[in-house]
């Protein structure tokens, strides 16, 4: 209790000494908000110089935060950040989830509660309290405005660079245009030090969401990082379309809980790829069917059949099937305007049906014989 007393007077402290608000570096497509955004860039910086596995400690500009705040090294926050993985496995998405509750830096204040899945993982709110206060102060007594300030060029080079793939694609338009319903705000954050892609979304007051895709580098132009028009548009897509369909499977629960054998086929692979649950499993059937058929209505068939080929390799064995359904909703909304979530009933539907196909197989013991069974519906 004394540690938390003294590190909470040391906040108000630093509050009041250090008020200069620390903005995104921003770009704006449409409905579309791309940015790198500082509370990412501080959240990596302490990655970088604690032990934190998952991140790129090798590019020129990870060297430049390791030689900047290397005497940080044993902060608080690094410690923190240490613990947190270690004992709480807290790390990938959750990190990237937690930061983005907080406004600017240099408040990081609070505006939405932490989602039950943090806390649940941490142990308990106060332990993301203590994180945050911990980060804060890292901010501060480490100069981090300093460091961001004198990478502003830079940033304002990868933003240019991977904002300019997707000049001239409205894929806001796109992806409401497909669902027939939106939400409040769209934003791509980009990360050259990060590993993977993560999302997350933030609802309003009106039950509607600001969706995050925070997305790495990955390719080099004249030394700078950026991401390529392929990879920004397959992740956000992707993303996005996760606010308009996981509510949905919660909202159906019970429904979906009845088709829940046919996970025991793909138990393995899909809690390999951080799915294992039945219902992350619908989720994820139902998000890369529909980033498959987006890209295909405006992209191409090439990609999109790439895009398809990579899915059933990932063991996703139910994306054909649920690919005629979204042609079922595809032609019904154009017919009658249905949106998306009208429709949704019917996949649960469609699995249902695959239930049923999937019980006869339960006498035989050859699991690629048994998979084409599954899914003989899936060409009548």
């Amino acid at each position: 209790m004394k540690r938390n007393t003294v590190l909470i007077i040391s906040l108000i402290m630093v509050v009041n000494a250090w008020s200069q608000m620390i903005n995104p570096i921003e770009k704006k497509i449409g409905k579309l908000h791309i940015s790198i955004d500082p509370r990412i860039e501080l959240l990596s910086t302490i990655q970088i110089i604690s032990n934190y596995k998952n991140i790129n400690r090798s590019s020129a500009y990870s060297k430049e935060i390791t030689d900047y705040f290397k005497p940080y090294s044993s902060h608080s926050a690094v410690i923190m950040t240490d613990e947190l993985e270690t004992k709480n496995r807290f790390m990938l998405a959750s990190p990237v989830q937690f930061i983005l509750n907080f406004s600017s830096l240099p408040e990081l204040k609070q505006h939405t509660d932490y989602p039950q899945n943090l806390i649940k993982r941490v142990g308990s709110k106060e332990k993301l309290d203590n994180y945050r206060d911990a980060i804060v102060l890292f901010a501060k007594e480490s100069d981090f405005e300093k460091f961001w300030k004198s990478h502003e060029p830079f940033y304002n080079k990868v933003l240019d660079l991977t904002s300019s793939e997707i000049a001239g694609v409205d894929l806001v338009k796109i992806v409401e245009d497909y669902f027939k319903e939106e939400q409040n705000s769209y934003n791509i954050i980009i990360s050259t030090v990060a590993y993977g892609s993560y999302a997350y979304k933030i609802a309003d007051s009106n039950n509607k969401y600001d969706v995050y895709s925070c997305n790495v580098t990955r390719d080099f132009k004249n030394d700078i990082p950026y991401i390529k028009r392929e990879l920004l548009l397959r992740n956000a897509t992707h993303e996005f379309s996760h606010s308009f369909v996981d509510y949905l499977t919660a909202k159906y629960a019970k429904r979906v809980s009845e088709s829940e054998t046919l996970f025991t086929p793909i138990k393995i692979p899909m809690e390999q790829q951080s799915n294992g649950t039945w219902s992350s499993c619908v989720n994820e059937h139902i998000v890369r069917a529909i980033n498959i058929r987006i890209h295909e209505l405006n992209w191409g068939e090439e990609l999109s059949q790439k895009m398809l080929n990579d899915e059933k390799a990932n063991q996703f064995i139910y994306i054909e099937p649920v690919l005629n359904k979204l042609k079922e909703f595809e032609t019904a909304r154009s017919k009658s305007n249905i949106t998306f979530s009208e429709f949704y009933p019917k996949f649960l539907d469609m699995f249902d049906s695959l239930k049923i196909e999937y019980q006869k197989t339960l006498g035989t013991t050859d699991l690629p014989d048994k998979n084409k069974n599954i899914l003989k519906t899936q060409t009548q």
